[in-house]
């Protein structure tokens, strides 16, 4: 694993030797050279972000900030963890969502995830993910909107 060496701990292990508390992982990710690398707290285990990566030059602590982009906790139907500023097919829901594409976005005005896309007269839909109740059990994840910019 990324960031684990012999002086890291087990999932199970902490600092002071108890056990760890089981909490949903704190997991972010950044896109780097065409491939995503993934850091925060995974698995139980501390894992470093990636500030030098190969040949590409070191990456700031204001970049790695701006361009990481966090799990919401939640996955699609097929398994795969859904992240800030993926692109989501929703086929099964009311007529508003299912005929579009939807970037997964966080609301500081409702404090929660949700699915936003922008409308012709400068207005956006917006859903949270409790709007869309079991929506991860139909949706698909087709893009990420700043891999997939034309």
């Amino acid at each position: 694993m990324v960031g684990a060496n012999e002086n890291s701990f087990t999932k199970t292990e902490s600092r002071i030797g108890g056990k760890m508390p089981d909490i949903m992982p704190i997991k972010f990710r950044i896109r780097i050279a065409n491939k995503w690398h993934y850091w925060g707290f995974i698995d139980g285990v501390w894992c470093n972000p990636p500030y030098n990566y190969g040949k590409v030059k070191k990456i700031s602590d204001k970049d790695l900030m701006e361009r990481s982009r966090l799990w919401t906790g939640k996955k699609d139907k097929d398994g795969v963890e859904i992240y800030q500023c993926d692109i989501l097919s929703l086929p099964n829901h009311h007529s508003r969502v299912s005929d579009h594409q939807w970037q997964v976005v966080w609301s500081p005005t409702s404090s929660s995830w949700g699915v936003s896309r922008n409308l012709t007269d400068g207005f956006y839909d917006f859903f949270s993910f409790g709007d869309l109740n079991g929506f991860e059990n139909d949706c698909k994840i087709v893009g990420n909107s700043e891999v997939d910019q034309p």
